[in-house]
């Protein structure tokens, strides 16, 4: 707790002793106690409930959130927004998950899920209340002190062992939140969630309990004051004083059925409060291919005070910087600031611009953060970005490639399960709804200008998984005007390369069961291009991945191949009957020869290092002969000839 100082002063007296609370009867007021925590990933979904709920009823519904739980715990450099007094309410909750939540403790178990909060709040919003709260407080900005005053009537007697507790709240603190993004975007200001509601202190004796209140009786009045002395941070979080609130309210007993409560914003000396508001006038290039630009913003000063100066920051592509402004905003006055910063697309790109710190060096502060932060995103390639590029997917999307999402968005990136490191996800089961949705990538602009044999490379590892699916599909489409329009190229039918572990998870390929397919793009020589690469799952399935494309000549991906197994020699190479492969050191192996579209057409063992397979049958053609011996695999372009 972080009380220094309590001065509380304890009155019975008569009706006559009160200045604000009311003494006429009154049915009860809301106090939603959500649990809640920053890893959380359906919690911004309870979030968005619980402020729909308090919004629907203005004035009778308080909202306190609660982070407690593993769900709860930051990572390094995030912040922490646990309190021991919200582990202690947590614990006695009865919850059975996150997120959760308890409307005035009045059920057993109190915490329930966030489908049930509209119901049970209209239920307690109907009963009568025994008794009237109110609360009211002002933070002296010179000396931290926080007082904050409590008034109690009784219109009923009330219960013995009444208790009293005074929380205080903290809104618009900017942090990461998962799931935000999908169950509550509206609630980010930029690229970082706004956190409310957030407990910060109980600061009635008791923890997090409160205090007893000694008299119930009808026409009781109780008055207490409570100075408080606020840090500067809790934990690692700033305790922003003009984002402050503070919520009282009369349980019966510890921890138990909350009889009323009120809520009140903690005032302060407004000097220096100014609201700056952003606006984005980034004017984008159209198109596909598109040449680099600089973003820019309007900023508007809607406060009676004149700001000379202020900083912004700009985060292009995760990296960081500071935008200055030095000048004169008059009231009411707008301004357009451009950026040095330069976007040039390659994919997607996503520049978030926000503000505003060190406003009149420092003396003023915005006291709004909704209206302060603006994203600059789209999708566009550079021109003539590459002639030759290897997509290794590992995590993050990699230069020149970028997700245009026509129909699918359950297509994600994963660090692992990877040919080589990470790969691009597809979910196939029936119940994602994705059957026929294509979740496309696009890579470009691909220069073919000065060569006679482009093609597109990439693996992919499939699992049907026992579900009985049709297989999913790749298709491939290429555009030479910057994407206007897409011409139909190939479509690639999966074929099963290896099952999960377990039916009720996910299948993780080995990097041996990546299977290769190459389409030629010959068509397109000469030319300056886009390439589409889409999956489309079937009707049902375990999971497709998408690994190591590679763009460019024929001859340079066949040059660059990567031979990881020691001593290997395919011959003769192009072959007529009969293809040989040998491995110095007479080891084991597996070799399997697809065509070009990732059919498999033979396979076979190596055993001491020797194999041999017969050509003859064979059509002429180019081929993938995949060779994996222990943890090694290497990929072979075979020649044959008749």
């Amino acid at each position: 707790m972080i009380t220094s100082c309590i001065a509380s002063l304890l009155a019975v007296m008569t009706v006559n002793a009160q200045n604000w609370v009311n003494t006429s009867p009154q049915n009860k007021k809301v106090v939603l106690e959500e649990f809640t925590g920053i890893k959380c990933t359906f919690c911004p979904d309870g979030h968005k409930r619980a402020n729909e709920l308090k919004a629907a009823n203005k004035g009778n519904v308080f909202l306190v959130n609660i982070h407690s739980g593993g769900y709860a715990t930051p990572a390094a450099g995030e912040p922490d927004l646990r309190t021991t007094e919200g582990d202690a309410i947590d614990d006695a909750s009865g919850l059975t998950g996150y997120p959760a939540g308890s409307i005035n403790r009045f059920k057993s178990p109190r915490a329930e899920g966030r489908g049930n909060w509209s119901a049970s709040a209209n239920t307690v919003l109907a009963q009568s209340s025994p008794v009237n709260t109110y609360v009211k407080s002002f933070f002296d900005r010179k000396t931290r002190e926080l007082t904050t005053e409590v008034e109690v009537y009784y219109t009923a007697d009330g219960s013995a062992n009444n208790k009293l507790t005074v929380m205080l709240t903290q809104d618009n603190i900017l942090g990461p939140q998962t799931g935000g993004t999908t169950y509550y975007p509206e609630n980010f200001v930029g690229d970082q969630y706004r956190h409310n509601h957030v407990l910060r202190d109980v600061l009635t004796p008791g923890g997090a309990w409160g205090e007893t209140i000694s008299e119930t009786s009808k026409g009781s009045y109780i008055y207490k004051k409570y100075v408080t002395v606020l840090p500067e941070k809790i934990k690692n979080v700033p305790l922003t004083f003009f984002n402050l609130n503070v919520v009282a309210f009369v349980s019966e007993s510890d921890n138990n059925n909350i009889l009323t409560g009120a809520e009140a914003s903690v005032e302060y000396d407004p000097t220096g409060a100014v609201d700056l508001s952003l606006t984005n006038k980034t004017v984008a290039p159209s198109g596909l291919c598109v040449d680099a630009f600089k973003p820019s913003v309007e900023v508007t000063n809607t406060s009676s005070e004149t700001v000379t100066s202020f900083d912004m920051t700009i985060n292009t592509n995760g990296v960081e910087k500071t935008e200055s402004f030095s000048g004169s905003l008059a009231p009411g006055a707008k301004t357009t600031i451009e950026f040095n910063q330069t976007i040039t697309p390659q994919g997607e790109y996503n520049v978030s611009v926000s503000g505003f710190k060190n406003i009149n060096g420092g003396d003023f502060f915005d006291t709004d953060l909704s209206n302060d932060a603006t994203t600059i995103s789209g999708l566009g390639f550079q021109k003539n970005a590459f002639t030759y590029n290897k997509i290794g997917l590992n995590g993050t999307m990699d230069m020149h490639a970028g997700r245009l999402i026509k129909a699918n968005d359950d297509y994600r990136l994963v660090g692992d399960r990877g040919k080589a490191g990470g790969s691009m996800l597809y979910y196939l089961h029936s119940s994602w709804g994705n059957s026929g949705k294509p979740g496309q990538l696009i890579l470009g602009e691909a220069d073919f200008t000065s060569m006679t044999d482009p093609i597109v490379s990439f693996y992919y590892a499939y699992s049907d998984g026992g579900l009985g699916g049709t297989a999913p599909v790749f298709d491939i489409e290429v555009s030479d005007n910057c994407g206007v329009g897409f011409d139909y190229v190939k479509m690639i039918e999966c074929e099963e390369t290896g099952q999960p572990a377990d039916p009720q998870y996910l299948y993780a390929p080995t990097s041996n069961e990546f299977r290769q397919v190459t389409i030629d793009l010959s068509a397109y020589a000469g030319k300056k291009v886009l390439i589409s690469i889409a999956g489309v799952p079937g009707s049902s399935g375990n999971a497709l991945y998408l690994d190591e494309i590679e763009v460019g000549s024929a001859s340079k991906i066949a040059n660059v191949q990567t031979i990881d197994i020691n001593g290997l020699k395919v011959y003769p190479n192009p072959a007529n009957d009969v293809l040989n492969i040998t491995l110095e050191n007479k080891d084991e192996a597996k070799a399997v020869l697809l065509d070009m579209q990732g059919k498999v057409i033979t396979d076979f063992n190596i055993v001491n290092g020797n194999g041999t397979l017969n050509t003859a049958a064979i059509s002429e053609g180019i081929y993938l002969l995949n060779i994996s011996c222990n943890e090694a695999i290497s990929t072979v372009k075979v020649d044959i000839k008749h």
